[in-house]
């Protein structure tokens, strides 16, 4: 999979729903970014794959781990790739009347969108 990613361009989707339980109300929304994977030798895909982490990942990387070494750019919000998408939640949230403070979301979006 890291090999057929190596020098391209794909994307991320993320859908995600909340849901009042007494009220069985919901909020549903996705978001996708898209994620460039610079080109890979095969020694560098061997010596990731021998570190484990790849096993267990959707797309065989961690953008949040030692796989965000192999992204070169991310079209998108760096969480929607890492598994939460943090700003889709505070929309979603924000319909139950959840205030999820806007500053602090995109002081938590511009830390990790340095690709």
């Amino acid at each position: 999979m890291l090999a057929r990613l190596s020098g391209r361009t794909h994307q991320v989707c993320t859908a995600m729903v909340l849901m009042d339980s007494s009220t069985g109300n919901a909020a549903i929304g996705s978001q996708v970014s898209r994620v460039t994977i610079r080109r890979l030798s095969r020694d560098e895909i061997s010596a990731y794959v021998k570190t484990g982490e790849p096993m267990d990942k959707a797309g065989a990387y961690g953008v949040q781990g030692l796989g965000g070494r192999l992204v070169s750019r991310i079209q998108g919000e760096y969480y929607n790739v890492a598994g939460f998408p943090l700003a889709l939640f505070s929309v979603l949230a924000g319909r139950f009347g959840i205030k999820v403070p806007h500053s602090r979301v995109q002081e938590l979006l511009a830390t990790r969108m340095r690709f």
